[in-house]
């Protein structure tokens, strides 16, 4: 009698079959963690974008801007994306004992072929008032 202490043909073939859906499996799941960290890394840049823009037009109360969209020179981040800029700055309150204006900052960029967008909003009051 002779001891098949070896695996056969089908055994193999079964084998390899369950091993390869495991590393596909395993890539897909790679692909995707990759594609959200870089997600979550433009939206933190975009949100630092907004932050430096809504502190620096809300720093003199900027009185020299009417009720219309600005665009800003586009800004090249590190990762070879561009995210464009705007703001508006727009009367609130005509109310004279404390003046109100409304600062909106957006800021949008484009990343595998779809389009993203952030919007801030403040009122900014005149300091000392």
């Amino acid at each position: 009698m002779r001891n098949h202490s070896g695996l056969t043909l089908m055994e193999s073939v079964l084998g390899l079959t369950l091993v390869s859906l495991a590393l596909v499996a395993l890539v897909a799941t790679l692909n995707s963690a990759l594609l959200i960290s870089a997600r979550s890394q433009h939206m933190a840049q975009s949100e630092q974008i907004l932050e430096q823009l809504c502190e620096f037009y809300a720093q003199d109360y900027v009185q020299g801007y009417g009720d219309t969209i600005y665009a800003l020179q586009p800004v090249q981040a590190p990762d070879q994306l561009t995210y464009q800029r705007q703001f508006r700055l727009s009367t609130y309150s005509t109310d004279l004992a404390v003046p109100i204006r409304r600062l909106e900052v957006t800021v949008s960029w484009q990343w595998k072929g779809r389009n993203f967008q952030k919007n801030r909003v403040r009122l900014l009051c005149r300091p000392g008032r």
